[in-house]
């Protein structure tokens, strides 16, 4: 998520001296009453094509980022406590396979997304089927597998979580510093 919210580095200009471009941040552009050009450096290592440009977070107020970054973790919340109690009710194979299908449908809506408020509420919804996911989804998971080797199984889920993170600082350092290239990646795993 931090990989998708951060912000590039931007080089400035003021209009009546083009010519001379120094370093600068958002406050220096935003909301400011005197006119100046602004850009972001892409020979910066910094700088991602990600969310600040596709859906609009330069120059909004840090709340909003901030509620972006939170929101999935807002829905889990609101879903935490009684949603997975449904699956005794309707089975974890149909709650597990209904999360899912929505988490996969969301992320899709994220990636494909140049709104501000649909990124919001897809995520939102992500996390609101992350306790399906994650309160059904993982016992539902240890039930399919020999109970010696529920430690073994557990490992290797977490392991490959951890290695998730590895991978997408290699991603943006080595490969391409494009994040839509890095979701549609993760949409297809």
């Amino acid at each position: 998520m931090a990989y998708l919210e951060l912000m590039p580095a931007f080089k400035c200009s003021h209009l009546d001296s083009p010519d001379i471009a120094f370093s600068c941040v958002e406050a220096d552009f935003c909301g400011r009453t005197e006119s100046i050009n602004f850009w972001i450096d892409w020979d910066n290592p910094m700088s991602l094509f990600n969310w600040s440009q596709t859906i609009g977070l330069i120059c909004r107020p840090g709340w909003q980022i901030g509620l972006l970054g939170s929101s999935m973790f807002g829905g889990w919340v609101l879903s935490l406590l009684w949603l997975p109690s449904y699956s005794d009710v309707y089975g974890r194979k149909l709650l597990f396979k209904l999360s899912i299908i929505v988490t996969t449908l969301m992320f899709f809506f994220m990636w494909v997304s140049k709104s501000y408020l649909l990124t919001l509420i897809s995520h939102t919804i992500i996390g609101f089927f992350t306790s399906l996911r994650l309160g059904v989804g993982w016992p539902y998971m240890l039930e399919l597998v020999h109970k010696g080797s529920h430690p073994v199984h557990s490992v290797i889920i977490l392991g490959t979580c951890a290695v998730q993170q590895m991978f997408c600082i290699a991603f943006f350092k080595y490969f391409s510093h494009n994040a839509n290239v890095f979701m549609a990646i993760g949409f297809v795993i």
